[in-house]
């Protein structure tokens, strides 16, 4: 299984080649559109932007909201229902130990 956050990262650099930028420069960033399949539904609204900084894009009828990876913790910290906070703890534990359910992303 291939790691998700590596794939990136090695995609950026190759863009970057591609491209010939030079490493000075910061702000070169590639929009790299992919989808999610979960519980048989596959969602196509989203566009990763992938830069120094990793920033995920959500899409909808035309409006594009942003998310960093801190956006992400601070709505999960702020779950208070008690029962969505043990269902996601319980997954993340799965996780860890390799027994989560299976999804697939597609990059680009």
């Amino acid at each position: 299984m291939s790691n998700f956050v590596e794939d990136l990262d090695e995609r950026y650099w190759r863009e970057r080649k591609k491209n010939r930028i030079k490493k000075e420069n910061k702000t070169f960033v590639c929009n790299i559109p992919f989808r999610v399949k979960l519980y048989g539904s596959i969602n196509e609204n989203y566009i990763i932007r992938k830069g120094k900084l990793t920033r995920f894009l959500y899409l909808k009828n035309g409006c594009r909201v942003y998310f960093t990876d801190a956006d992400f913790l601070t709505m999960l910290l702020q779950i208070q229902n008690k029962d969505t906070m043990t269902s996601l703890i319980e997954n993340l534990e799965r996780a860890y130990k390799n027994c989560a359910e299976k999804y697939y992303i597609w990059i680009g």
